[in-house]
């Protein structure tokens, strides 16, 4: 996360998505890109919960071609 921060700050980076290996997406991250206005791009592992749902329940297949997004929980 630090390396956003930074890029954002004292590179003036200004993407509008941010591409990541699956290895990467965490709540935290997502939370930091999504505060950055960004938008992100990412294969999410099947033990991933999306909206309480694991993910392997989402797609039934290895490679899925749903798209969503997630809602935020207070």
């Amino acid at each position: 996360m630090d390396i956003l921060k930074e890029a954002k700050t004292f590179y003036k980076v200004n993407p509008s998505y941010v591409l990541m290996d699956s290895f990467y997406p965490a709540a935290k991250l997502l939370k930091q890109i999504r505060k950055f206005r960004w938008h992100w791009i990412s294969k999410i592992k099947s033990n991933r919960l999306i909206n309480g749902v694991q993910v392997k329940d989402i797609f039934n297949y290895r490679y899925g071609s749903k798209s969503g997004h997630f809602i935020r929980k207070n």
